[in-house]
């Protein structure tokens, strides 16, 4: 039987979120055992009670709507790993959802041609120590990915030098636990930086961190937040110079992000 914290990974699920669900896992089964059921055999029923009972207060408090979604989200994954190693035949949670949980929407997102003045922006030129020209090149085009393609930090995770085809002017996204692969159209916005960042700073960032991998984006470490930061307090240091009514000056890192997302949610043209 294959370990459940593999098959989390393999789904490419984050560090975080893996601890989160194995915790959700062995609380479930800390219950189970003390009813005498079992993973493999229990029915929608006995699911039912154990949803009951986190919605039960304990102690005084109450577990939110929302985190109980997510944790019965969690175990739906949980049996969904059981029916892949063929311990189970069906998923008994799935017909379970909880009611009531508020959604939010966003409002004040950006227009596309701002995003695009965020790109033209980012600077890469004049770059003095400590930052290092080619992390800043190497963040111009990762921004570009995620104006212009909408890609978020597991498609760019997983890009490889190859996807890369820049006589043709595009980009091969290999396919993730959610999404199906894809090859995209670059912008021709996009060319210069890349070819800039190809024949010479990631070479560079492959030097300095000692990362010779064919991994589009060499990184010691596999968090793009890192460049979604780095990218983000930019604008908010520029919006300070712009008055609120101005792109800058109503561009705030929840903001940017939730646009960004919106756009990852929309299917290429």
């Amino acid at each position: 039987m294959k370990n459940y914290e593999n098959f989390l990974f393999e789904q490419d699920y984050s560090k975080g979120t893996v601890k989160s669900y194995l915790r959700t896992q062995e609380l479930f089964a800390k219950w189970y055992e003390s009813k005498n059921y079992d993973c493999e055999t229990i029915e929608y029923k006995s699911c039912l009670e154990y949803v009951k009972k986190l919605q039960k207060p304990r102690k005084g408090k109450v577990l939110s709507k929302k985190t109980v979604k997510h944790q019965v989200g969690a175990l739906k994954i949980f049996f969904n790993y059981l029916i892949n190693e063929n311990y189970r035949g069906d998923n008994p949670m799935e017909s379970i959802n909880i009611r009531g949980v508020k959604r939010t929407l966003n409002h004040n997102l950006l227009e596309f041609d701002e995003l695009e003045d965020l790109y033209y922006s980012y600077p890469i030129n004049n770059i003095t120590f400590p930052y290092c020209p080619a992390v800043a090149s190497r963040n111009k085009v990762v921004t570009g990915f995620m104006v212009y393609q909408g890609m978020n930090a597991t498609a760019l995770k997983s890009l490889k030098y190859e996807h890369l085809n820049i006589d043709k002017g595009t980009i091969y996204i290999p396919s993730t636990r959610t999404t199906n692969s894809r090859e995209l159209q670059l912008s021709s916005q996009q060319i210069a930086p890349l070819l800039r960042y190809l024949e010479k700073d990631r070479e560079i960032l492959q030097e300095k961190i000692e990362c010779y991998t064919e991994d589009l984006f060499p990184l010691s470490s596999d968090k793009f937040y890192i460049v979604h930061k780095g990218f983000c307090a930019y604008v908010l240091a520029e919006s300070l110079q712009y008055p609120r009514s101005s792109i800058y000056g109503r561009t705030s890192l929840y903001v940017l992000y939730r646009t960004l997302s919106t756009r990852r949610l929309r299917k290429p043209s």
